[in-house]
């Protein structure tokens, strides 16, 4: 399965852990996984994890390029599953998914 999770955080705490530990477990298990984010701070912790680090501007709710730059990665890479991961990519992500 191809899955993109998305979180625009620009600082570590506990979600961007969970993303990533998330998307390092779902990566483990077999799953093609693109992690969408704003910042290097996750391929910088991210260790040996196998996942692909995209960036996308993220800049906020009504980011429109954000929302056209998303769904041609989606369609692009045949992205069956988006998981946003922080309220600015809920309305992001499921626009453009």
């Amino acid at each position: 399965m191809n899955i993109l999770i998305l979180n625009s955080s620009r600082e570590w705490g506990g979600n961007e852990k969970w993303s990533l530990l998330a998307a390092a477990g779902l990566a483990a298990r077999g799953h093609r996984v693109y992690f969408g984010c704003r910042s290097l701070l996750f391929k910088e912790r991210a260790g040996n994890a196998h996942l692909t680090f995209v960036r996308f501007p993220l800049a906020n709710q009504g980011d429109l390029l954000s929302v056209l730059t998303i769904n041609s990665f989606i369609r692009r890479h045949k992205v069956d599953v988006v998981i946003p991961t922080r309220q600015r990519e809920y309305l992001l992500g499921g626009l453009a998914a």
